[in-house]
């Protein structure tokens, strides 16, 4: 009885911080309106793009004809504009997705594998008789064992990842085949694409010639950028080798969107557009710095777009709540009236996907645990962890970096090309911004979104900080997220980080973890 009350209470705070659904469904119980919904078994496509920012396709503010079948599907959805992923790097990302759980509360903080007493989306769907598949980055979702996939394929077994046209024989044959089994699916189509390396960059040569040899091949983009035309990331200064890259990137984004179109081509020829659910985003930011690999905005936003024909108005927009990826799992589960299982950290958006309110949208954290080099399937010792939090509301981020202390440094997944050169034409401080950081960041989001202005020193910002401070200590201690705990109650009592700030008394001593299973990493993340 006691656990019971403490569950329900811990439920009605989360509710408070907009984290966990208002109406929590007991397991095992469907309401009438959730049976008539999973009577009709609708399919569901989850369509992701790998590290692409935000504010890259057209329908977000990026160039009118870099993503037309992104920007085609969102005329045929809702748009939203507070979208986060959980943790921006792609397999925790993705694992957050599938869980709808925090990764501390589901056994991993890195690239290790969910724990086994974590419910993942697709076993759900299996018990519900749907045929599922996985097609691309299926190593990046571990254990593989426990998704139950009747298809799937990792990047050696799609032999690059880089050709639209093969992912959508891919789609059309698996779902042909459930047609064939009378069964609804649910197809996670992850592209490849605008993974480094990019379309046109020296490394692309070795890494095209690897797949060659195993009968890959890889299409050229719809559109191919050149420098001049690279568009101003905002979050970097535009030095020469930041405009080359970023038109790689660009004309690389092209080639994800060809992609897309031919997912949605299949879905087409199959005849099951109308009766399918389908969910576009990002699972992180783009692979720059101060994007992927934090908790900046141009990290962890992501472009979602929801199509549902009949269910979710086309060309509509959400352009003030936020939501997070752990809220995709009770999403999906929530439209087709099956329950939600406990410890679930998410919380369904739906009724914000038929058009209603939703109280607790306000706000909404994200997280970071590591960065290279010390990745791919190793967990590293925890005294070269980067901790970070950073709790989104209202349009503005407050950022606590739980490592920062002058000395230790973030990277390089910076890269050093960009970074070196940056030191080298004068923008000295924002590269050891990059860097180094400092304990506290506060930004404006809604008009800095690129970071570039930190207001912790405003006076006028004291009182917003400290009530932000204190909503990120609530959340802490919720979830039970105890790594930065100990530290971070006293940056609130003390109303900043000080010189007796314990910092990383709570994970810079707890016992490394040993290695997980799994190749080490290179190019895949």
């Amino acid at each position: 009885m006691a656990n019971g009350m403490k569950e329900i209470q811990r439920r009605e705070f989360l509710k408070q911080l907009g984290i966990v659904g208002a109406a929590f469904v007991a397991a095992g119980l469907l309401s009438v309106a959730g049976a008539l919904a999973a009577a009709t078994q609708p399919n569901i496509l989850l369509i992701t793009v790998d590290d692409m920012n935000f504010d890259t396709p057209g329908c977000f503010g990026g160039p009118a004809d870099l993503t037309p079948n992104i920007d085609r599907l969102a005329s045929e959805g809702m748009r939203f504009e507070r979208a986060h992923v959980t943790l921006a790097i792609c397999q925790p990302s993705r694992q957050c997705l599938m869980t709808g759980r925090y990764p501390h509360n589901a056994g991993f903080r890195w690239f290790e594998p969910v724990s086994a007493e974590t419910p993942v989306l697709p076993e759900i769907l299996k018990e519900q008789g749907y045929l599922n598949a996985c097609f691309g980055k299926a190593n990046h979702i571990q254990p593989e064992a426990r998704y139950q996939w009747d298809e799937r394929f990792n990047q050696y077994e799609l032999r690059g990842g880089r050709n639209p046209a093969h992912y959508r024989e891919l789609c059309k044959a698996f779902i042909q085949r459930a047609e064939s089994a009378g069964k609804p699916f649910f197809l996670m189509a992850n592209s490849h694409d605008p993974h480094r390396p990019f379309h046109g960059a020296d490394d692309e040569v070795p890494y095209k010639a690897n797949f060659e040899k195993l009968g890959g091949t890889f299409a050229t983009p719809s559109k191919v950028y050149s420098a001049d035309e690279a568009i101003d990331v905002g979050f970097l200064p535009p030095t020469p080798e930041v405009k080359k890259q970023v038109a790689q990137y660009m004309s690389t984004c092209s080639r994800a969107d060809d992609t897309v179109g031919e997912i949605l081509r299949a879905l087409d020829e199959t005849g099951h557009r109308d009766d399918t659910l389908v969910i576009f985003l990002s699972d992180n930011g783009s692979p720059f710095p101060f994007a992927k690999g934090n908790v900046y905005v141009n990290g962890t936003r992501t472009p979602l777009i929801v199509s549902w024909p009949g269910r979710v108005a086309a060309g509509s927009l959400e352009a003030d709540d936020y939501v997070n990826g752990i809220d995709l799992m009770p999403t999906v589960l929530e439209a087709l009236g099956l329950p939600i299982p406990e410890g679930t950290d998410g919380r369904s958006f739906l009724p914000l996907l038929e058009g209603k309110e939703q109280d607790g949208r306000d706000s909404t954290v994200t997280t970071f645990y590591n960065v290279y080099p010390v990745a791919g399937g190793h967990r590293p010792d925890l005294s070269r962890w980067h901790q970070m939090r950073c709790l989104h509301q209202n349009g503005t981020a407050y950022i606590y970096n739980g490592w920062s202390d002058g000395e230790m440094q973030f990277g390089p997944l910076g890269i050093p090309e960009i970074l070196n050169e940056m030191k080298q034409l004068g923008h000295t401080e924002r590269h050891d911004m990059f860097r180094f950081r400092c304990p506290e960041e506060l930004y404006r989001t809604s008009t800095d979104p690129d970071a570039l202005n930190n207001l912790m020193d405003h006076p006028e910002r004291k009182a917003q900080t400290q009530q932000m401070r204190k909503k990120l200590l609530a959340w802490m201690e919720a979830v039970n997220d105890t790594d930065l705990l100990p530290e971070f109650k006293v940056v609130v009592r003390d109303g900043g980080v000080t010189e007796q700030t314990p910092r990383g008394e709570g994970y810079l001593k707890a016992k490394a973890a040993e290695p997980v299973a799994g190749k080490p990493g290179g190019n895949n993340h």
